[in-house]
């Protein structure tokens, strides 16, 4: 682009997403010469409870999430409004920093998080493939660790939820393949709750990520 020229009005952009609780990729369509966007991405979000733990009294046991039940993740679409805090000068070495307020509606992602359990029956029948409850979270030392992450995906739900998030963005108008670094802190609601440890707080997911665009 040659200098002097304003950003373009319209920009496709793809995203990667780096989060305190999870990480994603996504995508953003930019309007109104980069003052506002819509945009769409998925990101996997963990508990912040979540603690790996090791069965010591289990040979070649594996590290699994104590009291963790189903795996999660987040679909998101939203529309973003920006206020400029730089001026933005025509430079391709200097960028443009803006103030972004961003919400919309998401979709929860469920899979089931499975173990094997070593069962207390003598029938020859070998260890139970099972979620997490209350008794194998009393009875942790039969635990042998989880099972593959492909098990549960013919066992998706969904949880529908709200997202909003207030971030920075550092904004390189004139190059042509990094076109933003995000920073910020999002909050992720989920009404029904999204089922990720066992009897705790499963409604309110905060974080803090950043975010790199790319695109021409």
């Amino acid at each position: 682009m040659p200098r002097g020229v304003v950003a373009q009005n319209n920009v496709n952009t793809g995203k990667f997403i780096l989060s305190t609780n999870g990480f994603g990729l996504g995508y953003s369509h930019h309007m109104n010469r980069g003052r506002q966007l819509i945009f769409a991405d998925v990101q996997t979000i963990n508990h912040p409870l979540e603690t790996k733990v090791q069965n010591a009294r289990m040979v070649n046991s594996k590290a699994y999430t104590f009291a963790k039940i189903n795996s999660a993740a987040s679909l998101r679409i939203g529309y973003t409004t920006y206020k400029s805090l730089t001026s933005g000068p025509n430079s391709s070495l200097i960028p443009h920093i803006l103030m972004g307020i961003s919400a919309g509606p998401s979709l929860g992602i469920i899979k089931p998080y499975y173990i094997r359990y070593q069962h207390n029956r003598e029938d020859g029948s070998g260890a139970d493939i099972i979620q997490q409850n209350e008794e194998t979270i009393h009875n942790s030392d039969s635990i042998n660790g989880p099972v593959s992450w492909t098990r549960g995906f013919n066992k998706l739900t969904v949880s529908p939820g709200v997202h909003a998030d207030v971030h920075v963005a550092i904004n390189w108008n004139h190059s042509y393949y990094i076109k933003s670094c995000k920073m910020g802190v999002r909050l992720d609601y989920f009404p029904n709750r999204l089922n990720i440890l066992y009897t705790a707080n499963n409604q309110y997911f905060t974080s803090i990520y950043i975010g790199f665009e790319v695109g021409r």
